[in-house]
């Protein structure tokens, strides 16, 4: 089941109200793996904005982090619905709008309830939380980024004529009172008065129908349109394979979810469901086998008994549960379990135990997985879920303009697919651009993105090449040596986001002039716990990619020639070896390709040539991943 993501902008202000304890903004920004500066498309976990409250308040001693946080606050700390409520002609209306929108815009519950009692107005602040300290923080928070905000719309001597606390609790409160000119009133422990259970504030009336400075009817109206558009496009996306998925999550066990069930749970008919999952190119089983296949990881991943999960998935034992998960990931559950638990013991934030936390690929990347996957889909269809992600259609459009790729003009999508990349092409560098957007936000002293894509679009270029020149035959397509070459390191950017400070020690003192992708496989498992090769597999099975994809990456870190597609596996190590070099000296010697086709008893010749027909446009593939950088 999905945890709602909140925007980080609603605690924008976190840096400046830590500016007197400099150590606990390095703290949480290892710890917390934060981006700096905090910006719009950055988000966190209800549960991890608890924690972090916490560690600052226990950990660091920072007992009024709330109140800070909420003195900081801005109006467009809230996005489109700060400007929304900024243009409004009074503060009824502005309080209207903000109550309406915050739900589904925040996408976490409104923590104020607004109520008009003869001259004066009452707002509650509602923490729902079962942790006392954390709640007493946020409920700081709450009040006073409440206050802010109507001081930001009537004028700075906007005040609440008294505020209302449950008990007392900070040294600070003497603080907000000058600040807010206001008195703070704690509830006595032995009164029965209700109204001292949750914080409250109380505004004069008056204050609700005066004209706001701000006020812009004209632009008021834009961005009443542009909320309603963006919800409207939100709903419209919630296809019946969300609701589905949903229905899934919510069953305890899917032992006896049939098709029929499903239907009715969802209130409509079976011949319906059917129709709809037809027009997307699946069908109930199909869809059913799929979650099956992730609530099994999940509940690997949760340490849940063997025999339990086999259960609960309709597996008639726990051999037939054995035999299909080692067919869906290339290893057994047992071995896919320690693995998992082998990264969640490794000292950061982020583990693998809890899925919620893994970087998720966004809906487009989930689809455009589920066609790989499937390998049943048209032009149309794939064109359409891409345009889903504006800015994912204008990474892809305007790398097929390039000159790597482009001998025409391309506008469309459809024209980026029918007449440079192909369907296959045009997926795999989706999926890539999905992938970058996950660890968009890296931190780590020696490496940088920009170098991690060009080497792995070189990966990915020269392997489909040396693949086709070739005639490359091991069981696995061009395009999945493609996949391959570009994602087998994926694993890195998850460990450089989750360990900063030891991948920037560990490629600190690597001997680079003597690279292998064994060598510094070997020295980050020494350190980290677990290789990137590993882990990239582990992370690609999270995310649903086939298991082709994952058994010939897993075995990167090894010098042995194994696996069922073991060759598949050499190339592509072989081929890393080359591209490192490439990065290093700027040349391509031709003794590595020899080398190359010896091994793999390829044409000399044929190889060869890749060398020279990549090189006349690695310079143009560059400028190509900089487009998906951007």
């Amino acid at each position: 089941m999905s945890v709602k993501q909140i925007p980080l902008q609603l605690i924008g202000s976190l840096y400046d109200a830590l500016a007197d304890h400099p150590q606990a903004i390095v703290n949480i920004r290892e710890q917390f793996l934060l981006p700096e500066p905090i910006q719009s498309h950055h988000h966190i976990t209800q549960q991890q904005l608890n924690q972090l409250l916490l560690f600052l308040s226990q950990e660091k001693g920072i007992t009024d982090i709330g109140l800070r946080l909420g003195f900081g606050h801005q109006i467009t700390h809230l996005g489109t619905l700060g400007h929304l409520i900024l243009a409004c002609s009074t503060l009824h209306e502005a309080i209207n709008l903000f109550a309406h929108y915050y739900d589904p815009i925040i996408t976490s519950p409104l923590p104020f309830s607004f109520q008009r009692n003869a001259d004066k107005l009452i707002v509650t602040i509602k923490v729902d939380e079962q942790n006392t300290a954390c709640k007493v923080l946020l409920e700081d928070y709450y009040l006073l980024s409440l206050c802010q905000m109507f001081r930001q719309l009537c004028g700075l001597n906007c005040h609440p004529l008294s505020i209302r606390l449950p008990h007392d609790r900070h040294l600070s409160m003497s603080f907000i009172e000058q600040k807010l000119k206001t008195t703070i009133q704690f509830r006595n422990p032995k009164s029965n008065d209700l109204s001292y259970q949750s914080p409250q504030l109380r505004f004069d009336t008056q204050w609700l129908d005066k004209p706001l400075p701000g006020s812009n009817p004209r632009l008021l109206t834009l961005l009443s349109t542009e909320i309603e558009q963006l919800l409207k496009r939100a709903t419209e996306q919630k296809s019946i394979l969300d609701k589905i998925t949903e229905l899934f999550s919510s069953s305890t066990n899917l032992r006896d979810l049939s098709a029929i069930k499903a239907a009715y749970a969802l209130h409509t008919s079976e011949r319906t469901l059917n129709r709809q999952l037809k027009e997307l190119g699946t069908c109930y089983r199909d869809v059913f086998y799929h979650y099956k296949k992730q609530r099994a990881i999940q509940s690997l991943s949760d340490n849940q008994d063997i025999y339990e999960i086999a259960y609960d998935l309709n597996f008639s034992d726990r051999s037939a549960f054995e035999k299909a998960f080692k067919k869906w990931t290339g290893i057994t559950p047992a071995q896919f379990r320690n693995q998992s638990q082998l990264v969640s013991v490794l000292p950061h934030q982020f583990d693998l135990i809890d899925l919620h936390n893994l970087p998720a690929i966004s809906n487009a990347g989930l689809e455009v997985i589920n066609m790989i996957n499937s390998d049943d889909y048209d032009i149309s269809q794939l064109a359409k879920t891409l345009q889903r992600d504006p800015i994912l259609t204008a990474k892809i459009i305007g790398l097929a303009n390039t000159a790597f790729y482009g001998a025409f003009k391309i506008h469309s999508i459809e024209d980026a697919i029918t007449r440079v990349f192909g369907v296959d092409l045009v997926r795999n560098i989706a999926i890539a651009i999905l992938s970058n957007e996950c660890f968009k936000d890296t931190n780590c002293a020696g490496f940088t993105t920009k170098d991690y894509w060009l080497d792995a679009f070189t990966n990915a270029e020269l392997v489909s090449l040396i693949a086709k020149a070739t005639d490359f035959n091991d069981g696995i397509s061009v395009n999945e040596l493609y996949l391959c070459g570009l994602l087998k390191s994926i694993g890195l950017l998850f460990l450089i986001h989750t360990q900063p400070q030891t991948i920037s020690k560990i490629l600190k003192n690597y001997s680079f002039k003597q690279f292998t992708c064994h060598s510094l496989a070997e020295e980050i498992k020494a350190e980290a716990g677990i290789d990137q090769f590993y882990t990239s597999a582990l992370l690609l099975t999270h995310w649903g990619l086939p298991s082709r994809i994952t058994k010939v990456i897993r075995p990167l870190s090894s010098n042995r020639s194994s696996g069922e597609h073991w060759r598949s596996s050499l190339l592509i190590r072989l081929v890393g070896d080359m591209s490192v070099q490439l990065q290093l000296s700027g040349e391509l010697d031709t003794y590595p390709f020899m080398i190359l086709a010896k091994l793999l008893n390829l044409p000399a010749d044929k190889t060869l040539n890749c060398r020279e027909h990549f090189l006349a446009k690695y310079d143009e593939l560059k400028t190509s991943t900089q487009m998906i950088m951007s």
